[in-house]
């Protein structure tokens, strides 16, 4: 079984799918397939830390606990990071406490300054801006957060406008989070498979996905929280209205025909694979399937 990153043309729904080798990763039998349906995202959110410059022991400051914010949250907790969760919305500030935040508060809250001086000290060591908003205030509130010479990844899609005063005499730095991690956008490694050598760009997207899942695997993150509600694919309509009205974090369309699915042993697995070699060859030998 293998996890695919969507959002690059691949990874539809149908019966084949013929993937690039640099956007799929093996999934291990002790993760569940419900889990490393999020893979993507946690590459995402894995992305935006990597940016960020997290560690051991550094407060981050999680702006937007929607999915991404979420296992942002996760992820910097199983990196040794004390992480202050805030969002607009308070139901999901209180859920961001149960994933593992710290300190949840609803944004623009004014009791939260005295607040946060109290738990931070001095301000967040880095602060991850994982929402969507029209305006530039994720990004002050940031700068607002974030300690003296203190790290802005913004990885959510908002206004990038911020006081130049702020940034100044706090000497900010203000990065923004691609996607997935390197290799996104390039055709050479998307595409044709050319991997980037690992002694020069030790985290590529694969990597990403790969790192993500192996947390999975071992416990250091706990995504089942997150898998809410499961729908036939005849009922998509009716799961993606679900989710814009209650605000759900997900949604798992099932498959008729992946009832019951078993993982083959992997010797069963050699075979096959040995038997397809051939025809991978012919058609690109970049693609898996």
């Amino acid at each position: 079984m293998i996890a695919c990153l969507c959002g690059a043309d691949y990874a539809n729904h149908c019966e084949i799918n013929f993937i690039p080798r640099n956007l799929a990763a093996r999934i291990p039998a002790e993760v569940p397939l419900e889990a490393a349906c999020l893979t993507t995202i946690g590459a995402i959110a894995m992305q935006g830390l990597r940016q960020g410059r997290i560690t051991f022991g550094e407060t981050v400051a999680v702006i937007g606990a929607g999915l991404v914010g979420i296992l942002t949250i996760q992820l910097a907790r199983a990196a040794g990071c004390r992480v202050v969760a805030l969002d607009t919305n308070p139901i999901r500030t209180e859920f961001a406490k149960r994933m593992g935040a710290e300190l949840a508060l609803v944004a623009g809250d004014a009791r939260n300054s005295g607040i946060v001086e109290e738990v931070m000290g001095r301000g967040a060591d880095v602060a991850v801006i994982t929402a969507s908003a029209p305006s530039s205030e994720p990004v002050e509130m940031a700068a607002d957060l974030v300690r003296d010479r203190g790290r802005i990844v913004v990885v959510g899609d908002v206004a990038l406008g911020v006081s130049r005063r702020k940034a100044y005499e706090k000497e900010l730095s203000i990065t923004l989070s691609r996607s997935y991690g390197p290799g996104r956008y390039d055709p050479q490694y998307e595409e044709k498979g050319l991997d980037y050598p690992i002694a020069y760009v030790r985290w590529t997207e694969q990597r990403n996905m790969q790192a993500f899942i192996t947390f999975l695997a071992s416990g250091g993150i706990d995504v089942s929280p997150l898998l809410q509600f499961r729908y036939p694919l005849q009922d998509a309509e009716h799961a993606y209205a679900h989710l814009r009205e209650s605000g759900a974090y997900t949604a798992i369309l099932e498959y008729d025909a992946a009832k019951g699915l078993q993982r083959e042993p992997a010797e069963s697995l050699t075979r096959k694979a040995s038997e397809v070699s051939l025809v991978e060859r012919v058609l690109k030998p970049h693609y898996l399937t």
